[in-house]
């Protein structure tokens, strides 16, 4: 794997190519985004070894994914997030960064209840041992479910 640490620009490598950088060097490269399932990627991490996260997990409401699944109960769906979520924890510098964008996640595709994804993991990111510092809120029209919101045109 060629090094990042010589560009400013990011290096895209496979969960492969870190495995194999980690073992020989026993790190990835500065600007390294390593592109995969986190639950594939993460745990071939070291402890407190990443100085940034910023994720965007599904959001359970059925797309098409491959290898998958995104239409779990909520249940299943809140499992998934805490071992990201701990594994997350894991990996990150004491004095790292972790942003966690999310939207909404459904119960059921017939529901038509929406349950935001930030309240639903709160208390999955406070048992993990993060502590949260600042909330990014996106103000917008559109996105999911816009049919089916409130409009004030």
């Amino acid at each position: 794997m060629q090094s990042a640490t010589s560009t400013k620009m990011p290096f895209l490598c496979s969960p492969e190519e870190a495995c194999e950088c980690i073992r020989s060097q026993g790190a990835v490269g500065i600007n390294t985004i390593i592109v995969g399932n986190c639950l594939n990627v993460l745990p071939l991490l070291p402890d407190e070894s990443v100085d940034l996260i910023h994720t965007s997990p599904p959001y359970n409401i059925g797309k098409e994914y491959t290898g998958f699944d995104d239409a779990r109960s909520l249940w299943e769906y809140r499992e998934f997030l805490g071992k990201v979520i701990q594994e997350c924890y894991r990996v990150l510098k004491p004095n790292g960064s972790f942003f966690f964008q999310s939207g909404y996640s459904e119960e059921d595709r017939y529901s038509r209840e929406i349950y935001p994804i930030d309240m639903l993991s709160y208390d999955l990111f406070k048992d993990a041992g993060f502590k949260l510092w600042d909330r990014i809120i996106w103000h917008y029209f559109g996105g999911m479910s816009f049919s089916r919101k409130f409009k004030n045109n």
